[in-house]
């Protein structure tokens, strides 16, 4: 693909912002549209859709199958658990021309257990994990770039089973599977015991990565063997522990749901082994889709740019050539092992201002050949993360 052709452009957006949201907004991933809202730009819509095939890969792994839901609730499903909306933090009394009411999406229990609602399931069927990527609507007071936002794309799954002990096998999957997504994204996370914000009761668990930009707080031990969200945190039971206080970045969350919503809805059952009727036993866990991708800018910048594992990148090889040459083009292209590739070619601009914009971009890679390299037809490869440099010939080019 080459540069001029996704939307790479100078914006005449003065307004200061933060550093890394004013990087997102140079390098043409993201434009803000107003307060908690934003358009993802062709690079940051790239970014999105790997986030999300990268997670996707992820989930297939433990036997989670992908769904999509609608957007709009009834609200006789939240009625049914007695579920009320505190606040205005949700946006809801919609109505169809049918005269049904809705809530605009923003937690979707209800609506999962009212989908496995008129099949008949057994105790043989289970578990079954249910995943999508779905729009939330929640209008909150305060919002922070792609860390908090009014309206955003979350990864929802639901587990069901048939007892708590089934729940806690897939508990325990999710975790190690939330472990390994956010290291293959450079981010070390650490898991915090954390406050059921779905049934104000019961077990859940936040991953927090540690960051100043972020607005978690837990507290640690010294060797990290303890860990307690703020919002759980009792004074006079830790007093003893030594323990000091950190910041960090929300990245995903794990619920232990039980029968909590299933006992009260109609028909939320299987049938056991001597054919009675049983609530199924639910778990939910979630990851914010746009806090991700931010969470993963905030921890991988240099005063360059940004610089994206390649798991998400936008391109894995950004190619810079001092002038235009379309054998050389074609030869670079067919010697690598990929077709992940971005052509910077305004050839109008030198290599110093185009390398420049390499590097704010973050692609992993970064192939250069300037008039030096050219009549030895050989190139410069760099690694976005340390700066390293590498000379090579183009027969001799693969980035694997």
């Amino acid at each position: 693909m080459n540069l001029s052709k996704v939307f790479f452009l100078k914006t005449n957006d003065q307004t200061v912002y933060d550093t890394t949201e004013t990087l997102l907004l140079k390098g043409c991933f993201i434009k803000k549209y107003v307060d908690g809202r934003y358009y993802f730009l062709p690079l940051g819509t790239s970014i999105l859709n790997k986030t999300m095939n990268l997670i996707r890969n992820f989930m297939k792994t433990i036997g989670a199958l992908e769904t999509t839901i609608p957007l709009f609730h009834s609200t006789d499903l939240r009625n049914e658990t007695n579920r009320k909306f505190e606040g205005d933090l949700f946006i809801k009394n919609l109505s169809d021309n049918n005269g049904i009411n809705y809530n605009l999406a923003a937690s979707p229990e209800e609506m999962y257990i009212n989908l496995l609602r008129d099949y008949e399931i057994s105790y043989l069927d289970l578990p079954i994990n249910f995943f999508q990527f779905g729009k939330k609507f929640r209008d909150e007071d305060h919002q922070r770039y792609l860390l908090r936002l009014k309206e955003f794309t979350m990864m929802d799954s639901y587990s069901f089973h048939t007892d708590s002990n089934s729940f806690s096998k897939e508990y325990d999957k999710i975790t190690k599977l939330y472990n390994n997504l956010f290291t293959e994204l450079g981010l070390n996370s650490v898991r915090v015991p954390s406050y059921n914000s779905l049934l104000n009761e019961g077990t859940a668990h936040e991953f927090i990565v540690d960051c100043d930009a972020g607005e978690s707080k837990y507290f640690t031990n010294k060797d990290g063997t303890y860990t307690m969200h703020k919002d759980l945190y009792e004074e006079s039971e830790n007093q003893q522990k030594e323990l000091v206080e950190k910041r960090g970045i929300e990245l995903g969350n794990t619920y232990d749901v039980g029968h909590a919503f299933t006992a009260k809805m109609k028909s939320a059952t299987y049938k056991d082994k001597s054919g009675n009727s049983k609530p199924f036993y639910m778990g939910a866990y979630s990851i914010g889709i746009e806090r991700l991708i931010a969470s993963v800018a905030e921890k991988n910048q240099d005063h360059l740019g940004l610089i994206w594992p390649e798991a998400i990148a936008p391109y894995k090889i950004y190619i810079i050539l001092e002038n235009e040459n379309l054998d050389i083009v074609s030869n670079i292209e067919s010697k690598l092992n990929t077709s992940d590739i971005l052509f910077d070619d305004r050839y109008n601009l030198s290599v110093e201002s185009r390398l420049n914009d390499a590097y704010l971009i973050g692609c992993p890679f970064i192939l250069v050949m300037d008039g030096k390299n050219q009549p030895n037809n050989a190139v410069t490869l760099i690694n976005r993360k340390d700066l390293s440099q590498t000379k090579l010939r183009i027969d001799d080019l693969a980035v694997n």
